[in-house]
């Protein structure tokens, strides 16, 4: 999970050694190359593309990983990604960290919410 997914191609789990390896990772001049990365080395479980080398992604965890890229955890405390919503529309979204007390977070239509958390417009009453 991460968002290496938007830019490595090419890619397979080596459980045997650990490894998550992809034969395409596209560096910022444009080419690509391959590279991999110890599952063991990234407690997130979270992995990004710098420069065509797969690192860990140190983001909070939660189904969100599986839709949304290009995820960061900004200096200003909010974790930010491009998530797909309904339709498969692309949409830039953020939520503030600290504003989810278990800390998983999840993509509901698009948009970042604490995981668990009930959908805007569709809290009972």
């Amino acid at each position: 999970m991460g968002s290496y997914l938007g830019s490595c191609s090419g890619c397979s789990i080596d459980d045997g050694a650990d490894m998550l390896k992809c034969t395409k990772c596209t560096k910022t001049c444009g080419a690509q190359i391959e590279s991999s990365i110890a599952f063991s080395s990234c407690g997130s479980s979270a992995f990004g593309n710098n420069g065509g080398k797969l690192v860990c992604e140190d983001l909070p965890p939660g189904p969100y990983l599986r839709s949304c890229n290009n995820c960061n955890k900004g200096e200003d405390g909010n974790l930010s990604c491009v998530c797909t919503g309904g339709g498969g529309q692309r949409v830039d979204t953020r939520i503030g960290i600290a504003s989810c007390p278990s800390g998983r977070f999840d993509n509901q239509e698009g948009k970042l919410v604490c995981e668990g958390s009930t959908p805007t417009g569709n809290s009972e009453l």
